[in-house]
């Protein structure tokens, strides 16, 4: 006989099976018509998260229902029926009859996992919302589970049935352990969101926006040329503080109010404004390039209405002022990097039309803000080769990434929001007008040096409170964390502790349980940059203990034993004895 008779002759057991054939079509269509629910309902992350769990569990079943009937079948019932017996008496080895069933059976097992996992990527499409990427490209790999759960089913199974022989011995206890699985939302996460209180020892600095800080540190530490050079300079510009405040004192700049507000209030806060925008922010690029085409003070005019008769404010810079804060902006290394990096000059009118819809001043959603006229190639709207004399485009990439991350899981779910010092009249958005009318830098440059500039910031540390939470909650979860099978299954079926910091932290907190998180920034240097403060921060981001790649090898290499050790008895106990018999 053929080597390939015993493959062939289980392939068409299994396909030529009404009750398989029936039951595949029908998971299948159960699984198109979740996930259509899903994906064309579901508002927030958190609710697809919810939803998917049903997804799990009746895929869970359905593979148990395969494996344990199939291979049942193959090698309880071959061996009843004397058809094990007639294998041998034609001469077929016993690893060509035991590999060969355990190959077809997951050739169709996986077969269908396959489908399963494609069918949910390319629906995931569907999703409404900002959370599309994210769901499409990261949580869908939790469905890789099933095959996990799929060996497993499958060892124990088939080590029973080899060791036992009997439908009345084998069943029962895959059942059970597919019955436990099932509920590896509650016997996972649920018990040590308990043990814990609910606590899920999250902090203001466990998120995307303090991760990105955290990279843009650990790309200085690799000697990225760009962010040195910006740090550096960014830093130096804190020297010039006092020099800025003293040119907009009222010596230099008189402001007069009459308005419902309280006058003090709406002057110290206008004055405040305008140094604001001079000085600490994006706009300062902006605001250098009016001075330097004698626009300042036009463009004052028109953001407080000065050319209304009704206006309730009364603006008068002192003779020489611009030629004053040219002078000084010239001193301010931080803005003439972002000067000399920057990209031509546009007309406003087309930079408003161009530019600004996919600004991050107008829109937070990552695909608008990484189009042709958005971030998509920073490399070709800024010129630090200009700035560097060691300029590497990698490090520009490598920017480009931090900042993509921190798009996707924390820019896009937070809108654009600049302090108007506590009045509305001073609001960004009731400023647009004046800003598309003056504006000739494009407003991609401007979104990039928004975000470029705040991943120049010390990533902030967890202290108090919640630097106590994470040691005592590390310390209660540890062994919890590594030794639950049902909070293994959770782990995998998230897709977390894959070494992504931010799409962890972004999972973590839209989980059903809020579960204890370990990913924190810690200054390991507090002491000293304490005692001196010129002293830069040195900083670690503490790891989860549990790593999604060993999970996997563990719930791989485990069935593979017991395969092994199943094909040993099935030699003994049942090719041996139908061989004699």
């Amino acid at each position: 006989m053929n080597r390939f008779t015993v493959f062939k002759f289980s392939l068409l057991r299994v396909i030529k099976n009404k009750m398989y054939i029936i039951g595949f079509s029908i998971l299948i269509w159960i699984n198109i018509i979740l996930m259509l629910c899903i994906f064309l309902i579901a508002k927030s992350f958190s609710t697809i998260t919810i939803s998917t769990i049903p997804v799990f569990i009746i895929n869970f079943l359905f593979l148990a229902f395969f494996n344990i009937s199939n291979i049942a079948d193959f090698f309880i019932q071959d061996n009843i029926s004397n058809l094990e017996s007639l294998m041998i008496r034609k001469g077929k080895k016993p690893k060509n009859i035991f590999f060969s069933k355990i190959f077809i059976n997951k050739l169709v097992s996986f077969s269908y996992i396959f489908l399963i996992i494609l069918i949910y990527f390319l629906l995931s499409f569907l999703v409404q919302n900002q959370y599309q990427e994210i769901v499409t490209y990261k949580y869908s790999l939790g469905l890789f589970v099933l095959f996990a759960f799929d060996l497993f089913i499958t060892a124990i199974t088939l080590f029973l049935a080899v060791f036992t022989k009997s439908y009345k011995k084998t069943l029962p206890l895959p059942w059970i352990f597919t019955t436990f699985i099932g509920l590896y939302p509650v016997l996972g996460p649920m018990i040590i969101y308990l043990i814990t209180m609910g606590q899920p020892s999250f902090s203001e600095t466990t998120n995307a926006y303090n991760y990105g800080k955290y990279d843009s540190y650990l790309e200085r530490k690799n000697d990225n040329s760009i962010l040195i050079k910006l740090f550096n300079d960014y830093k130096s510009k804190a020297s010039l503080k006092s020099q800025y405040e003293n040119l907009f004192s009222d010596e230099n700049l008189k402001i007069d109010y009459s308005g419902t507000e309280s006058k003090s209030n709406v002057i110290d806060s206008a004055r405040s404004l305008i140094i604001d925008y001079t000085m600490n922010n994006f706009m300062s690029l902006e605001m250098y390039i009016l001075n330097n085409n004698n626009q300042y003070i036009n463009f004052w005019k028109d953001f407080f209405n000065l050319n209304d008769q009704n206006s309730s404010f009364k603006i008068e810079f002192s003779k020489n002022f611009t030629t004053k804060l040219l002078d000084l902006q010239k001193k301010d290394d931080f803005l003439m990097d972002l000067v000399t990096a920057a990209p031509e000059e546009v007309d406003p009118i087309f930079n408003k039309n161009i530019y600004w819809d996919n600004s991050y001043f107008s829109t937070n959603v990552y695909k608008s803000l990484f189009k042709k006229s958005g971030l998509s190639s920073p490399e070709s709207f800024t010129n630090f080769d200009k700035i560097l004399d060691n300029y590497n485009k990698n490090d520009l990439s490598k920017i480009n990434k931090i900042i993509k991350n921190q798009v996707l899981y924390y820019y896009s779910n937070t809108k654009f929001y600049y302090n108007s010092f506590g009045f509305n009249i001073f609001d960004f958005y009731e400023h647009i007008d004046t800003f598309n009318k003056y504006f000739r830098i494009p407003y991609n440059y401007h979104t990039f040096i928004y975000f470029l500039t705040e991943l120049l910031q010390e990533p902030g540390v967890d202290q108090g409170k919640s630097l106590y939470e994470f040691y005592n909650f590390y310390s209660i979860s540890k062994n919890f964390y590594n030794l639950n099978p049902f909070l293994q299954i959770f782990v995998m079926s998230n897709n977390m502790g894959s070494k992504d910091n931010y799409y962890d932290q972004f999972i973590y907190k839209n989980l059903i349980f809020p579960i204890p998180y370990y990913a924190h920034v810690l200054q390991t240097n507090e002491y000293e940059s304490f005692k001196d403060p010129s002293i830069d921060g040195e900083y670690k981001l503490t790891n989860s203990f549990f790593k999604l790649e060993y999970i996997y090898l563990a719930w791989i290499l485990i069935p593979i034993s017991i395969f092994s050790l199943s094909f040993l008895i099935y030699y003994k106990k049942i090719y041996v004895k139908s061989k004699e018999g």
